[in-house]
């Protein structure tokens, strides 16, 4: 369903971030993201979002290549969900911050309205439909981020960071929002626990290339090759 080839990226001054980067997911898969910090996984998933431009290889969904003339339809295929819910979360009131896209592909007002009100009910977050969202905490807006983009019910999504700024209830409640989503998710993250909990699979980056792709509990026992890539086996298999 998302295929990535031969991804190659460098920075303007010629540092490369990534190298050589092959993957694929299937629809509805939920595969977890990690690597130690500058391992490039947050460049990763600014390509994958279509933020910044493929200069090298080739990135499709359903067989449609990333161009810019594929560009409109590719944004209702795909959705992020930023690390900092600051650079997401920008309309004056969560309504017409979540109604935003939407509202960009020429949805009646009914429509737009039937569509956000289920997404908040969703996530358990209708009462904050009509506050201020430069008044609202940073769990909070970093559900509005999240219901932004799964009201558009996206093919893939990919999330930098999803789990920060929520607390333990919070945090649940994205879990087992993820785990009920059909849509195919790429979570890039530093919570190891979050990625046992949610994802089957899991590719490891280190200085911008996967390293490694494989079952999740696998990858994660293999305290050498953890500790090659400067993370730890987490807490509930340090015994296994």
């Amino acid at each position: 369903m998302f295929a990535a080839e031969h991804i190659e990226w460098s920075y303007p001054d010629g540092y490369q971030a990534l190298r050589d980067i092959d993957l694929n997911i299937a629809r509805t898969e939920s595969v977890g993201l990690v690597g130690a910090n500058g391992a490039g996984k947050s460049t990763l998933l600014r390509l994958f979002a279509g933020i910044i431009p493929v200069t090298a290889g080739r990135i499709s969904v359903d067989g449609m290549a990333y161009t810019p003339a594929n560009l409109l339809r590719l944004r209702q295929k795909i959705g992020y969900v930023f690390q900092n819910p600051d650079d997401q979360v920008f309309m004056p009131t969560v309504y017409d911050d979540v109604a935003f896209g939407i509202r960009n592909f020429g949805h009646d007002e009914a429509f737009v309205e039937k569509k956000v009100a289920a997404i908040l009910a969703r996530l358990g977050i209708a009462e904050l439909r009509n506050q201020l969202t430069h008044k609202l905490s940073g769990g909070q807006k970093r559900s509005v981020a999240l219901a932004g983009v799964l009201v558009m019910n996206p093919d893939v999504i990919f999330l930098d960071e999803p789990t920060a700024f929520l607390d333990l209830k919070g945090r649940r409640s994205f879990i087992n929002l993820m785990q009920a989503a059909e849509n195919a998710k790429l979570l890039a993250t530093h919570d190891l626990e979050l990625v046992l909990e949610l994802c089957p699979r899991v590719l490891v980056m280190d200085r911008g290339r996967i390293v490694a792709d494989g079952p999740v509990a696998e990858v994660f026992s293999d305290k050498k090759f953890m500790e090659s890539v400067s993370l730890e086996v987490p807490p509930r298999l340090q015994n296994n």
